[in-house]
């Protein structure tokens, strides 16, 4: 249950642009997807443990709500799984992040 908490919270976080780049021969170029989010941001110290597993931010606003530390983890999991990647772009404490996933063009 708690993974279905974490994944529903992550997603009822407010998105701003998500970005696709310009035309894509579906045949040849990969999917490109950025993500940006308005929230607390995270801190050089978390983004070096951002994707291991259980691995929560120190900040005190996130250790005060629920979650298990492994919604980053198995979404990365899941990008390399289909041959693509998942990471962190950017973060500013205060101003939110930005990550960016990155998956093949499906083969025909």
């Amino acid at each position: 249950m708690s993974v279905v908490n974490s994944a529903t919270a992550a997603v009822a976080a407010p998105l701003l642009m998500p970005w696709m780049p310009g035309p894509v021969d579906p045949r040849d170029a990969p999917v490109v997807v950025s993500v940006t989010d308005d929230g607390i941001g995270i801190s050089r110290q978390d983004q070096e443990r951002l994707f291991h597993r259980f691995a929560r931010g120190t900040d005190r606003l996130v250790v005060e709500r629920p979650g298990t530390g492994l919604g980053l983890y198995l979404s990365r999991g899941l990008a390399e799984q289909m041959g693509g990647s998942l990471q962190l772009l950017s973060s500013d404490l205060g101003k939110g992040s930005t990550f960016v996933v990155r998956l093949p063009a499906a083969s025909s």
